[in-house]
């Protein structure tokens, strides 16, 4: 699972592991302008490749 968070005035992407910790994904830059609306969309644009039958979008 993903997490994006303001940090700074800039979105940093975070991957979060199944016991709740996150670590920082650095080879993923988010758009500073986006709202959060259109961070949704930026992120299901990035990611929709790994959505599966039983899990249609990715969020």
């Amino acid at each position: 699972m993903t997490q994006t968070q303001p940090i700074d005035s800039h979105w940093k992407l975070f991957l979060v592991g199944a016991e709740g910790k996150k670590r920082p994904v650095l080879d993923v830059s988010v758009p500073p302008h986006l709202s959060p609306e259109e961070l949704l969309t930026d992120r299901d644009d990035l990611y929709h490749e790994s959505a599966s039958p039983s899990h249609l979008s990715v969020q």
